[in-house]
């Protein structure tokens, strides 16, 4: 059974992919899991990732937010004209993104608006999904404040990483740093992926350091690039 909220937390990880280099690994995933049906969908998407990729790395995902009550229409649209075809493809897409892709946790969190920055710049709804399905109380918040909230998170995040790498440093092996490679980097595991591409994003003050898809986008970058080394990837902001 196809729910509102399987649908929004569809909509909100492509919407979010948009603003990325992720795109292409996220287009792929929709293509083969929904097949022909979405295959109109996706040419929207792409033009609209054609269009948000030419803007300033700061607005892109303001500007992908703002789409998102977009793509939950024509999501919406795909289930009343092809339901049997998109069903279990739209299952697969709300686990893959919950799992691999998102940010969330359990608890997908979309962020709606009135016109189409609104989503992203001003005063929305945020719909809290829980793993069930069922829709919960709609809850008028600042996204202003969510954001502020999200870096003192990723700030102390951070710290406690960086606290751990020097009681523990020589047990896991080398640090991974700006001059390591993008060899060394796909070498290692995820969560010192993870930590060392937002140590660096941060250090090198890049606008990787607030994107939700860093690992995927230096991934993509690196994976023909082994011997570049991260400071060529992860680059200051202009």
């Amino acid at each position: 059974m196809i729910t509102e909220a399987l649908i929004t937390g569809v909509a909100t990880g492509m919407a979010e992919a948009l603003a990325t280099h992720s795109w292409v690994t996220i287009r792929n995933r929709v293509h083969r899991e929904m097949g022909p049906a979405g295959q109109q969908l996706l040419e929207e998407m792409d033009r609209h990732h054609e269009a948000i990729m030419a803007l300033d790395s700061r607005e892109r995902r303001s500007a992908a937010l703002g789409l998102l009550p977009e793509v939950q229409d024509q999501l919406q649209s795909l289930v009343r004209d092809h339901e049997d075809a998109v069903t279990q493809g739209l299952t697969n897409l709300g686990t893959y993104f919950n799992s691999s892709h998102s940010p969330r946790s359990a608890m997908t969190q979309t962020i709606q608006g009135s016109g189409n920055l609104a989503a992203a710049t001003g005063q929305g709804n945020i719909n809290q999904a829980t793993k069930g399905g069922h829709i919960g109380d709609n809850k008028k918040v600042s996204f202003g404040g969510l954001v502020a909230i999200a870096a003192v998170i990723i700030v102390v995040l951070i710290f406690v990483g960086k606290m751990a790498s020097s009681v523990l440093g020589g047990i896991s092996g080398p640090s991974i740093t700006a001059d390591s490679t993008c060899g060394d980097w796909l070498r290692a595991d995820q969560s010192t992926q993870y930590q060392s591409a937002m140590n660096i994003a941060v250090e090198r003050n890049s606008p990787e350091k607030g994107d939700p898809f860093i690992v995927q986008n230096i991934q993509y970058d690196c994976q023909n690039n082994t011997d570049t080394k991260l400071r060529d990837i992860i680059k200051p902001a202009q």
